[in-house]
């Protein structure tokens, strides 16, 4: 259990973690303290617990014992038989960490083009031939100014690439270009469509030897391995714009929401780390009128999360991960609500104006030399659809089926794993801290391809607008996003009765909503339906708070009852207490296993014994108890299923029958392989396999028939 800030923003709310216990799966839970509501705990007591589901209940007198210690602590505790125990307590000391601020330039130095040799400014021309600077176009189109493109021309990258070395004037040029960090991308007339998105591009450059450098060995080397050089190649440079965080934008036209996921640093972070996220409805569905300098009063929703770890460049210009200090780690990544707007009311545009659902990339919090603007986008692309989206478990991540990916020595370990046969990792975390990783399409394209063949999931932190989700989703391959925006948020399901307020609380999120008003018998029906889905939930609660929260639910739909049916609440405690003395309670724990009736005449056992006489116990007593401790333990009736076969009207069917007790059922799998009779092919042989499984109170089924190999029966004449 812990509240350190990875765990939590407010000291006062912590995080359970309860590994696999028995075979169980193991889970997290969230323990909050509020002093106002819970009181005080501040003497040490026996942390009494005779239930996994109540271990969170038990532990808050720690948590908030905890919270009166200006350190965050991290607990690891045990459960004995009817107490948790505690055995260790350890202090976070995060006092380290980079305020993304500070990673700014102070100044930005003024560069003169006018002595350039062989780079000249980009033409308007230029705008229109090469795909790269497309983009650049379009901004300005919508009221931004860009900054300077430089162009190395066709003729000379050729010379380059097949002298393999720089003349005097291409050094002097790179010289002059260098005074300011400087990125150098390519681009290229005849390039084949499948090697468009994977042309090279150098991080910032600070020195002629640095810039030298890349176009010898990156450069031309990724060139010539990819078999592109005679594809009339240009050169297009362009000096890095700071900025203290980005971020990766999403519209579609005609669509009044907008998608914004943003993150400290250059937009690589987003790539694999956590991020903040806001949706900001941008109302009038035409919006060609607005100006960008406006305030724009749309509604927003958003999540802070913990960003404890980003990309940007060092001292020498190499784009690294960076920590977070402990001041901006849960701190919003975009400070201005004005950009937000801005970011949302632009994105829109260009997806209009493209007429296709478009990702935006945005520089923001640029420094004021680099560019006028303080909000900058950068680059788009065609957006493909994010439908059907997963979020991952909220639950303990390390077990046998997980797989962490931090390194490449990692990720050699994890291939080494499959291709020696290994078939225990069902799910492979990415948490990258090695910058080859991070900045590699070549590991994504494998691990996508591993993903796919060996069908494990690959959890994801980073966000769905980033090329990283776009790549491994649009192979095929299983992927999950961790604490994904909207997943866990109360949703809506059509025909499904919904507590008063939640038709309010939807509208004011900016959702249209529709429902019907219930009375009569009509609600009474509904009613009792809600109150077996409710206890559904109760079922399935995994922790105490949990289950805390589905009784509160199951309580409120039987207050509604009685009130639709005129039972007062004193009249429903009058019946419950009637059959308190006459039945007792539940506080016992008696559970019914079997019951017979004894008869005067019995059979006899196997051993000789009488079939009737195990009823009676030593004491000569009727009832006979067992202890049971242990849920693993629980008896569960066997399902009943019976496979028959008849004729009906001549035709010959196949009947598979079975039950089971709906609240045992978590997932129901049988097979059964059959012949049947095939009009002019003889009997076929057919294989059935039913799979259920239950979510709550709904029920999931698939049936899959397969037909079997067959071998035709000739007829000789």
């Amino acid at each position: 259990m812990s509240n350190e800030r990875r765990c939590s923003r407010e000291a006062r709310d912590f995080l359970l973690e309860v590994e696999p216990i028995s075979g169980r799966s193991g889970y997290i839970e969230s323990v909050a303290i509020r002093k106002w509501r819970t009181g005080s705990f501040t003497k040490a007591s026996l942390l009494a617990c005779n239930s996994i589901a109540a271990i969170g209940i038990s532990l808050k007198p720690v948590a908030s014992w905890a919270t009166q210690f200006n350190s965050r602590l991290h607990f690891e505790w045990v459960l004995g038989r009817n107490a948790i125990w505690i055995v260790q307590v350890d202090v976070e000391y995060n006092t380290q960490g980079v305020d993304p601020h500070t990673l700014l330039p102070e100044n930005v130095p003024y560069f003169e083009s006018d002595n350039l040799r062989t780079f000249r400014i980009a033409s308007e021309s230029d705008f229109f031939t090469y795909r790269k600077l497309k983009n650049a176009r379009s901004y300005v189109e919508i009221g931004y100014s860009m900054p300077n493109f430089y162009i190395l021309d066709q003729s000379i990258v050729q010379t380059l690439l097949n002298d393999e070395e720089i003349d005097d004037a291409l050094k002097f040029d790179l010289e002059v270009l260098t005074s300011r960090p400087l990125i150098l991308r390519c681009d290229g007339l005849e390039l084949p469509s499948d090697k468009r998105e994977m042309l090279p591009r150098s991080d910032e450059l600070r020195s002629v030897e640095a810039a030298i450098d890349w176009l010898l060995n990156d450069f031309s080397l990724k060139i010539k391995k990819a078999n592109i050089q005679d594809s009339k190649l240009c050169i297009i440079a362009h000096h890095f714009i700071p900025s203290v965080s980005s971020a990766w934008a999403r519209a579609e036209p005609g669509n009044r929401i907008v998608r914004i996921e943003s993150l400290w640093g250059i937009p690589e972070g987003l790539y694999w780390f956590s991020h903040d996220t806001f949706e900001v409805d941008t109302g009038n569905v035409d919006i060609s009128t607005v100006e960008i300098d406006n305030y724009l009063g749309y509604k927003l929703r958003h999540r802070y999360r913990y960003k404890g770890r980003f990309i940007a460049p060092d001292e020498n210009g190499a784009w690294i991960p960076q920590s977070t200090d402990p001041a901006h780690d849960w701190s919003r990544s975009i400070k201005n609500q004005k950009w937000i707007y801005e970011i949302a009311r632009s994105t829109r545009l260009i997806s209009e104006k493209s007429s296709e659902p478009t990702s935006v990339m945005w520089f923001i919090d640029t420094h004021e030399s680099a560019t006028s603007h303080k909000v900058l986008p950068w680059f788009h692309s065609k957006s493909t659809s994010i439908d059907g989206i997963k979020a991952a478990p909220r639950r303990k991540r390390s077990s046998n089926a997980d797989f962490v990916i931090k390194d490449k020595i990692d990720w050699e370990n994890l291939q080494e794993k499959f291709l020696g046969g290994s078939s225990l990792v069902e799910r492979v975390v990415i948490s990258p801290e090695d910058t080859d990783l991070i900045r590699n399409n070549t590991f994504t394209n494998e691990l996508a391809q591993l993903a796919k063949r060996f069908n494990f999931t690959i959890e994801l932190s980073g966000g769905i607008l980033s090329h990283a989700y776009y790549l491994l989703s649009s192979k095929g391959c299983k992927v999950e996003v961790v604490d994904l925006f909207g997943a866990d948020e109360e949703t809506v399901e059509f025909n499904k009765l919904v507590r008063d307020k939640i038709p309010e609380v939807i509208t004011n999120r900016g959702e249209r909503v529709e429902s019907a008003k219930l009375s009569g018998d009509a609600l009474v029906l509904a009613l009792r339906k809600k109150l077996v889905e409710e206890s559904f939930e109760a079922l399935d609660a995994k922790s105490g708070d949990e289950l805390l929260s589905e009784l509160a639910d199951v309580q409120e739909v039987l207050y509604s009852l009685c009130y639709e049916l005129n039972i007062s609440k004193d009249h429903l405690e009058e019946e419950r207490q009637k059959k308190f003395e006459k039945r007792g309670g539940f506080n016992s724990g008696f559970m019914l296993l079997r019951t017979s009736s004894p008869q005067s005449i019995s059979g006899m056992t196997a051993d000789g014994g009488m079939e009737n006489s195990e009823l009676f116990s030593e004491d000569n007593e009727l009832i006979k108890i067992e202890a049971i401790s242990d849920p693993n333990n629980l008896p569960v009736a066997a399902p009943f299923k019976r496979p028959d076969k008849r004729t009906i009207d001549g035709r010959v069917e196949k009947v598979f029958s079975f039950k089971t007790d709906v609240n045992d059922l978590s997932d129901f799998n049988e097979a059964l392989s059959f012949e049947m009779p095939i009009e002019e092919a003889g009997n076929n042989q057919f294989s059935m396999r039913i799979k259920l499984e239950r979510d709550k109170s709904k029920l999931r089924g698939d049936i899959k028939l397969q037909v079997g190999a067959a071998q035709l029966e000739f007829v000789f004449k």
